[in-house]
């Protein structure tokens, strides 16, 4: 195929099959969400007491017993202080678990479909960007908590929180890309569902959810911002927080990275899932 051909029609795939499979798309996370909560008392509450259970319990380790503080800040005393630590700490778990959500699901979303790869034609695709879309429904019922908590902070809302979306459309794209890598991987290495406990156990103390980035010892700074989750972490908190815009090479780093995981995840799963019938 000649080159000025394949190349558009490669850009144009993962888009065409998200766009193609929206409705469905939409309405298996539906199902998904459903199937979760069906039977619980609180129902889909659960959703906004998990995060807020876990802040109330690492904001009480980290400043009530560590006594810790946010970069070179006094250690918080009094109550307005204290609220602005745990929710700087919110922000950082809030974009976390939107990645644990995709790093814990899309290695076996592929694993627990067999019957859509064996019996039926079916756009799989779609399947490993499930676990994204309910992170991502998590994470604004997370954020609607924080504009909650934020009404009885002194910190103020400023222009600055209108490039939230800016942030998280790469964020986005970064995790269906992870998601599709991990998902046809998935398939032909089952011991990843074992392992990804323990990545994910990892990386919440190897990405600065718990601590700030200028608290690190410099020689280790450049190996921290090897982790894609540092600096989507740090700059929400400086957009949130501290009104400080991301610069401009750092933007275009950040889409041209997110583009490259995109579509290297996209084109792993092309790839691979050509065999995924004869493995399951």
């Amino acid at each position: 195929m000649p080159l000025a051909t394949f190349a558009p029609e490669f850009l144009a795939a993962p888009w065409k099959a998200l766009w193609k499979s929206r409705m469905l798309l939409i309405q298996l996370c539906k199902r998904e969400l459903t199937a979760r909560y069906r039977g619980s008392i609180l129902g889909i509450t659960w959703s906004i007491l998990l995060p807020l259970m876990m802040l109330a319990i690492y904001a009480f380790i980290f400043g009530e017993v560590f006594k810790s503080r946010w970069g070179d800040a006094p250690v918080p005393n009094t109550w307005s202080e204290k609220l602005n630590f745990a929710l700087i700490l919110y922000v950082g778990l809030m974009v976390f678990n939107w990645f644990a959500e995709c790093l814990s699901k899309a290695p076996t979303s592929i694993l627990n479909s067999a019957s859509y790869v064996k019996r039926v034609v079916f756009p799989l695709e779609i399947l490993p960007v499930i676990p994204v879309v309910i992170g991502a429904f998590h994470f604004a019922m997370s954020f609607i908590v924080f504009l909650l908590f934020m009404s009885f902070s002194p910190l103020a809302i400023t222009l600055h929180w209108l490039a939230v979306p800016l942030l998280l459309l790469p964020y986005l794209l970064c995790l269906i890309g992870i998601a599709w890598f991990l998902s046809s991987l998935g398939v032909y290495f089952r011991d990843m569902e074992q392992m990804i406990p323990v990545i994910t156990s990892a990386l919440i103390f190897l990405s600065p959810v718990f601590y700030s980035i200028q608290s690190v010892p410099a020689f280790f700074r450049p190996w921290l911002l090897v982790n894609p989750l540092t600096f989507i972490i740090e700059a929400m908190r400086d957009l949130l927080f501290w009104q400080k815009l991301p610069t401009l090479s750092s933007w275009c780093v950040l889409y041209l990275m997110t583009l490259l995981i995109f579509y290297f995840g996209h084109l792993c799963f092309k790839t691979l899932r050509g065999g995924f019938a004869d493995v399951l």
